[in-house]
């Protein structure tokens, strides 16, 4: 409700402001103008993000609170999946951006740091209830309980090349090209307890660091009085560097049964897709210019998350080989943002 009500000042205050500074409504802009009035312009976007991570492959136990009696020393999944989950967060976005009007051409660059992470915690009373690790453990007595603690550290940058177009007095467009770069890791550690005090922790991270192309449209379409329904859609193509890392202890290892320690690298392709959506406020004026907008943000990486376990039936053998699960990684929320145009 707080939330809500501090986005409602906010836009009521940049209402008035534009209605008394700039001269009210105008009935529709004008088919010669740049997205700001002036003739070029030096223009500073700073963005407020509210974002969660949205993630799968990353169950950690089995909850199974009716359990029969033929199910206590069961290795199969029966029971319900015990996810890692995210929390939201706030973030910033910043960029700079040169409009030349006279050319209808744009150079921007922007910096995007989003850091998030999530916990969560899984017990059992053994009289009753099962619970099983998606991870192979040493101990073999009953656990009582799994702790998950994730993190997520996410930066982005983006220098721009746009062609900027008027078609009609109600929508402006611009396309845009260029160059990206992305650094992005995930850590996630658990921690599993049993029955009898014996401890499992297990330690996997993943990162990726790598550059490409990017392709990307935004649109300003006028509605009223100032208001515009903006949008944005990119798509990007980066080749960088992946590592995986997974690393296991337990109280119960002794000489023949060693923890996991196991490290993956290779060069790989990654994509990633934007879209952006919500309304915007914008008010030209002969020196200043000024733009609010407030809308959902969807940011879609694929070949990128991967988590690795290691097979029980292989433990064995001369040649173990690790089971690993992929999924698609998703970042989206609440994306807040102030421009000033001079």
């Amino acid at each position: 409700m707080q939330k809500k009500f501090f986005l409602t000042l906010l836009f009521s205050s940049f209402s008035l402001f534009g209605i008394e500074c700039f001269g009210g409504c105008e009935p529709e802009p004008e088919c010669e103008c740049p997205l700001f009035n002036t003739d070029c312009a030096i223009i500073l976007d700073t963005e407020f993000l509210y974002w969660t991570t949205e993630i799968n492959t990353v169950d950690y136990a089995i909850k199974n609170s009716n359990p029969n009696p033929d199910q206590s020393g069961s290795r199969c999944a029966i029971g319900k999946y015990k996810i890692a989950d995210y929390n939201l967060d706030p973030a910033f976005r910043i960029g700079l951006r040169y409009y030349h009007a006279h050319k209808y051409w744009e150079v921007s660059g922007q910096y995007t740091r989003f850091y998030n992470c999530g916990s969560n915690t899984t017990t059992v009373n053994p009289a009753n209830e099962v619970l099983l690790s998606t991870f192979y453990l040493e101990a073999k007595d009953p656990l009582i309980s799994a702790d998950s603690s994730i993190t997520l550290h996410y930066q982005l940058a983006d220098f721009l090349a746009a062609r900027v177009w008027d078609p009609n007095p109600h929508l402006r467009i611009r396309t845009q090209l260029g160059i990206t770069g992305a650094w992005i890791s995930q850590s996630w550690g658990l921690d599993y307890t049993t029955q009898n005090m014996n401890r499992d922790t297990v330690s996997t991270k993943w990162s990726f660091e790598g550059g490409g192309l990017r392709l990307g449209s935004t649109v300003d379409w006028f509605w009223f009085c100032n208001t515009y329904l903006t949008g944005k859609v990119s798509v990007a193509l980066l080749a960088g560097t992946y590592r995986n890392d997974i690393e296991q202890k337990s109280t119960k290892v002794n000489e023949q049964d060693l923890p996991i320690d196991a490290k993956y690298k290779d060069t790989r392709l990654a994509y990633h897709v934007q879209f952006l959506l919500g309304p915007s406020m914008q008010w030209p004026g002969p020196c200043w210019d000024f733009e609010i907008f407030a809308g959902y943000e969807l940011n879609a990486w694929f070949n990128l998350h991967e988590v690795r376990r290691c097979d029980p039936l292989q433990i064995t053998n001369a040649c173990p080989q690790p089971l690993f699960a992929t999924g698609l990684l998703g970042i989206q929320g609440l994306t807040v943002r102030l421009t000033i145009g001079y």
